[in-house]
């Protein structure tokens, strides 16, 4: 029996009780990945935005009106490319809304589900773990990123698991953030 592919999933804000902004995925081996940004609703106009997460994740609102995607389209690619997969976060309970508030937008009934990262065998190393933090140095990770930080979820767990070597996931790290980009091209 073939073991179900893990992809590590990350979504940021306007606020802890906003929108989504940004989602990403990264598989646990490195080879796929995507990102996009979220175009906001009418319906999400009541919703808050705040300077702290602003500062975090370096995106406006005018920038997502000018180069998000529209949130049924981000859904329906979420469906097919987490479909058959444990997803797996750091933040399981608002990644949760974040991903009903996108699918709410779209004919499709339900976003995939997603379990938080400590319930990985091994659990991911802690993000302070200093072979961790050279590790996302060398793949040139920017934290705040809703990509990066995905890839660097991949990276904790594969530290832990401690099957990879360093360089070689660094380089997988620096491979998948160019080929799957930033939505902005940063």
């Amino acid at each position: 029996m073939a073991a179900v592919p893990v992809l590590f999933l990350d979504i940021k804000a306007s606020a802890v009780d906003g929108w989504p902004v940004e989602i990403a995925w990264a598989a646990a081996d490195l080879q796929a990945g995507e990102s996009w940004l979220v175009r906001p609703v009418a319906e999400w106009d009541d919703l808050p935005w705040s300077a702290e997460a602003e500062a975090l994740h370096g995106l406006t609102p005018e920038r997502l009106e000018a180069d998000g995607t529209d949130p049924r389209r981000i859904a329906a690619r979420l469906s097919e490319d987490l479909a058959g997969c444990r997803v797996v976060c750091e933040a399981p309970e608002a990644v949760r809304g974040w991903l009903q508030a996108l699918f709410d937008q779209s004919p499709l009934p339900q976003p995939p589900h997603v379990a938080g990262s400590a319930s990985l065998r091994p659990p991911p190393l802690p993000a302070d773990e200093p072979a961790l933090m050279r590790l996302r140095a060398r793949a040139g990770l920017t934290p705040g990123r809703a990509l990066d930080d995905a890839v660097a979820l991949a990276l904790a767990w594969a530290l832990a698991k401690g099957t990879e070597d360093a360089e070689d996931l660094a380089a997988d790290a620096r491979d998948l953030v160019a080929f799957a980009g930033r939505p902005d091209g940063d």
